[in-house]
């Protein structure tokens, strides 16, 4: 309110001015890591993986990005997968045993392809052959 019979004052009596500041700069740190991912392999060795990602906070206005590894690798390692047996292939027929009155002749085979291991099943059946020669 103007004193003495003064007169208000004309224009505004607050003028704002927009200046252009430089926005800071933020550097990227990163954000927690994810859990660890279930061994890639039921069993024997397989590996598990866990990420993370650089937005704690995002790097802005020329801030640097994160610093290290986006993930990791972890080696792990269970049970011995189990492996039945199964047979190799058969020998050739052996001679036979005699060379007059009948006799026998033998082939064999090997639980090998593979080895059953960890517990698994032997091969089944028989390991060997005999058959009677023919007489003549």
């Amino acid at each position: 309110m103007p004193s003495s019979n003064g007169a208000y004052c004309n224009g505004k009596s607050l003028e704002v001015l927009n200046c252009s500041i430089a926005m800071c700069t933020v550097n990227g740190n990163w954000g927690s890591w994810s859990d660890w991912t279930i061994c890639s392999s039921s069993c024997d060795s397989g590996h598990q993986t866990r990420s993370r990602i650089c937005n704690n906070p995002v790097p802005s206005s020329n801030g640097a990005y994160c610093y290290g590894k986006s993930f990791e690798v972890l080696n792990c390692s269970i049970a011995r997968c189990i492996v039945d047996g199964s047979w190799g292939e058969w020998s050739k027929w052996s001679d036979c045993n005699v060379t007059c009155d009948g006799g026998v002749q033998k082939r064999t085979r090997i639980c090998n392809n593979p080895y059953p291991s960890a517990g698994g099943s032997a091969c089944s059946g028989m390991a060997d052959q005999i058959l009677m020669c023919a007489e003549s």
